[in-house]
């Protein structure tokens, strides 16, 4: 049982909170312009580190998507315990969200890298994520 628990404490800090946080640190710390949040509330915290844009603009929405997917399997206590109605809103909403920016519904530049990083995400969270241990028990 307290195996169980330090597993599942470390799958919440690698594979939710950490990438979560450091896409949240990257959007409100690193980016080069301000956030729709920060544009709310008239507050900026944006540096002048010059990182490659790759880096600034794409590797957050990878972090997000890596994070919702790996809450998804921690819930549902795996991938294949996921509903596939589930699975197949994750894998089109989410792409879809750029393509609504890129036609001005939402705000963003519907680019086409963030998209490339949400596929990424999908495809190492596949490869990458294990059971939870305490799906063969």
């Amino acid at each position: 049982m307290k195996d169980r628990q330090l597993y599942r404490c470390r799958y919440i800090s690698l594979h939710i909170l950490l990438p979560i946080f450091t896409g949240l640190a990257f959007y409100l710390f690193i980016r080069k312009e301000d956030s729709l949040f920060e544009e709310w509330v008239s507050w900026s915290t944006t540096t002048n580190l010059e990182l490659p844009s790759i880096l600034t603009g794409v590797l957050p929405d990878f972090l997000w998507c890596y994070s919702l997917l790996s809450f998804q399997q921690l819930v549902w206590g795996g991938w294949k315990r996921v509903p596939a109605l589930l699975k197949w809103l994750i894998y089109t909403l989410v792409p879809f969200t750029e393509l609504l920016q890129y036609w001005h519904v939402l705000q963003g530049t519907g680019d086409m890298l963030d998209v490339l990083a949400y596929l990424f995400a999908f495809i190492i969270h596949y490869k990458t994520n294990k059971p939870l241990e305490y799906e063969n028990n």
